[in-house]
């Protein structure tokens, strides 16, 4: 029988410990990243093709249970690969046809009854990115209540796959997100311990071995405990400081006139003059 322990700094901890041994070259990621959805923060992470966006989350969610009665149940999940040809009523609900028919309005609920969300892809598809908004900020789609404990997005940088889709002027997109997080190649995992994990594993797509499950039912005991921590001015200014520096970027026009460029601007997108990467209209950190 699967051992399961309750959500605490300790329980957290190991969790953290098996997935820091799986994605290596990966730990300050992987921190921000449990440490967000343990808040209830929606995360964004951002990253090309086979950095293990979706195994992250899929492994995290996999580890979560919640207590019914005596026994435990896994989180009701919602996984999705956002395609062009989706509509809202793939994600969100759909109608219960024989019920129409019948003149009686009845829905199918999809994420809006999930308890762990994730969507793949998601800025393919700018009607399902504008509904994020009230789903995410509001916790309600149409007039239906959403009962998301845990979401996750995924995406390629836009700037290497949605110039023809998305308009890169348009950051307001991401603001959906309360946190970004990039996600690089797996630095510390060498080609031959890849091939040997691909080679020892019975599964196509293999992921983390996590050989218990984390109790998440006091999941809103622990959200107000962390939020009724205390943070020093020094950290404030220092956060204060990271945001201005990773949303703006200061650069010298052709008069050799200074000027600061917002990045999260809606109004304008303006290549950085003295950047290199100046062609992807983003800088380099950002994207």
């Amino acid at each position: 029988m699967v051992k399961v322990k309750l959500l605490s700094r300790e329980s957290a901890q190991e969790l953290l410990k098996a997935l820091k041994g799986f994605f290596k070259g990966l730990d300050e990621e992987l921190e921000v990243y449990v440490a967000s959805q343990v808040l209830g923060l929606p995360t964004l992470l951002l990253g090309p093709h086979g950095t293990g966006k979706t195994t992250l989350a899929k492994a995290f969610y996999d580890a979560l249970v919640i207590k019914e009665g005596k026994n435990y149940r896994p989180l009701k999940k919602f996984f999705l690969l956002v395609k062009e040809r989706h509509t809202p009523f793939d994600v969100f609900y759909t109608y219960h046809l024989p019920s129409l028919m019948k003149g009686e309005e009845r829905i199918v609920p999809k994420a809006i009854e999930a308890e762990a969300v994730f969507l793949d892809e998601p800025f393919t598809n700018q009607l399902i990115t504008s509904a994020l908004k009230d789903f995410l900020e509001e916790r309600v789609y149409d007039r239906y209540q959403c009962k998301w404990l845990f979401f996750t997005a995924a995406s390629n940088p836009p700037n290497l796959f949605y110039e023809t889709v998305m308009q890169l002027k348009n950051l307001a997109d991401l603001d959906r997100f309360d946190v970004v997080i990039l996600v690089e190649a797996r630095f510390g995992l060498d080609l031959y311990e890849m091939v040997k994990q691909m080679a020892e594993s019975n599964q196509r797509r293999f992921g983390p071995k996590i050989d218990f499950k984390i109790d998440v039912s006091n999941i809103e005991e622990v959200r107000k405990e962390m939020m009724s921590l205390k943070v020093s001015k020094e950290a404030l200014s220092w956060l204060t400081l990271f945001a201005h520096a990773l949303s703006a970027c200061a650069y010298e026009d052709a008069e050799r006139q200074k000027r600061i460029l917002d990045k999260f601007s809606v109004l304008e997108a303006l290549p950085c003059s003295t950047c290199p990467f100046r062609q992807h209209k983003l800088c380099s950190k950002y994207a």
